[in-house]
């Protein structure tokens, strides 16, 4: 996908990131419907509803994880294309640091 994208006119930097679109859709997929599972299985469908939480503040935190997560990996495909040769053996270490 990352050929393809620079194939397709994507700047060198931005081309890392065409995968990300397949692998978190996939994992995001999972998990929407492992949650749904849950939420039927434990009848807790009323707790998105529930007037006596703060539900705008929770949504909004799992919002603002959900972006943070994207920006990691959109941040470490952009790095990882200035690595050159490096790239093999030190991105993902310095990622996770």
């Amino acid at each position: 996908m990352k050929v393809l994208a620079g194939q397709q006119g994507a700047e060198t930097v931005y081309a890392n990131n065409a995968p990300l679109l397949l692998i978190l859709g996939g994992g995001g997929i999972a998990n929407v419907i492992w949650c749904l599972a849950l939420i039927v299985r434990n009848r807790s469908g009323t707790n998105f509803i529930d007037l006596r939480t703060p539900l705008a503040a929770n949504y909004l935190f799992c919002v603002l994880a959900g972006v943070i997560a994207y920006a990691e990996f959109f941040f470490f495909g952009m790095g990882e294309s200035q690595m050159g040769e490096f790239s093999v053996f030190v991105s993902w270490p310095i990622h996770m640091a």
